[in-house]
């Protein structure tokens, strides 16, 4: 909002020096023309990026709708005793993709915490897929499956080139 009252208002604007001045054009359509621009380039970004999600192969087509999305885990003695996760995702790509979870942060590995893992109740690991085009919704818990890791592990060990 500053950015706009700047806009219209400050005479030693960019606004009032090039394009009001120079071009003697009127205030409203210097402004009118600013918003479209900002609508433009927001526009241009979103179709940017499907269409790059859309030519990617493999897991770079799948996107994450992280303001959808939740995880909530419950920690006891260094076990999980209550996991719940909702992830939404969509498959840009052309084709059926097959794929594991596992949830990893940075601050995991700063705080020496173990990525959590999703299997199956016979120990493998927990399979998804989407179907090209498409967007679900998944449901994580301990009703379904077997998860591991998210404990502190006592040595964090990286790799130095």
């Amino acid at each position: 909002m500053l950015l706009l009252w700047c806009f219209i208002s400050n005479k030693y604007s960019f606004s009032s020096r090039y394009a009001i001045n120079r071009l003697s054009m009127k205030r409203k359509t210097a402004f009118v023309i600013f918003i479209v621009l900002v609508i433009s380039f927001s526009f241009i970004t979103d179709v940017t990026a499907q269409y790059i999600k859309r030519t990617s192969d493999g897991l770079l087509a799948i996107g994450y709708n992280s303001n959808d999305s939740m995880i909530e885990c419950e920690l006891k003695d260094q076990e999980i005793i209550g996991f719940e996760a909702t992830f939404i995702m969509r498959n840009y790509g052309k084709k059926k993709i097959k794929f594991f979870i596992s949830l990893d942060n940075p601050v995991f590995k700063e705080e020496n915490v173990k990525r959590i893992e999703v299997f199956n109740e016979d120990g493998t690991h927990a399979t998804f897929s989407l179907k090209a085009g498409e967007t679900r919704e998944f449901n994580i818990n301990l009703e379904k499956y077997k998860i591991s890791g998210g404990i502190r592990t006592g040595v964090n060990i990286t790799k130095l080139m």
